[in-house]
């Protein structure tokens, strides 16, 4: 068990660690989606799923929240 002052900073030092995980994840599935994307490879072709990029979910966000 950590010392009570420590706890904090023993936190913070996990939250620090864990934010550029995410980031880093966010980056690598961004980077395979635009790879997917140049190179017209569909994942699922015969089961009609479209995976929609950033900018449309965004666009589609926007128009959701405007109405």
């Amino acid at each position: 068990m950590l010392h009570p002052l420590l706890s904090p900073v023993a936190s913070l030092y996990a939250w620090l660690g864990a934010i550029p995980l995410v980031l880093l994840t966010v980056a690598a599935l961004y980077a395979i989606y635009v790879i997917k994307m140049r190179l017209r490879i569909d994942i699922f072709p015969h089961w009609g799923l479209h995976l929609h990029g950033p900018r449309t979910l965004l666009r589609k966000l926007k128009a959701k929240l405007g109405d």
